[in-house]
């Protein structure tokens, strides 16, 4: 099972149907590591990934996890964002979604600049 990690922090996703070229990558370069930027309620990182989406959109919902192709980052999101209207989560760029997390809002507790990892676990 995919997990991102940070600063003491876990959560477990489920990949999505959507982007399986995406999901393959990041599984492929799994697992890895940077610096966790904050924007907003979003945690994003730099992956070693550089793949063109199937599909991309900027309507993400709590707890989605996505690759964003221009920074080449993954992306978890548990609140708004500064581009949001509303509540809702939104990047600030089309993302591609690749899975969602129950329990995103965990990483609140995250600061910027921690290590933030990306790795698959055996289930």
């Amino acid at each position: 099972m995919p997990s991102i990690e940070a600063d003491g922090v876990s959560v477990e996703f489920d990949w999505t149907e959507e982007n399986e070229e995406v999901r393959d990558a990041l599984a492929d370069a799994a697992p890895f590591e940077g610096k966790a930027r904050l924007w907003g309620d979003e945690l994003y990182f730099d992956t070693p990934v550089d793949v063109v989406p199937e599909e991309t959109t900027t309507d993400v919902d709590v707890g989605t996890v996505a690759y964003w192709q221009e920074g080449n980052a993954l992306c978890v999101f548990w609140g708004p964002t500064p581009a949001s209207v509303g509540d809702e989560p939104r990047p600030a760029e089309p993302v591609a979604r690749v899975g969602h997390a129950e329990d995103a809002e965990r990483l609140s507790s995250v600061e910027a600049g921690e290590t933030a990892r990306f790795a698959l676990t055996d289930d």
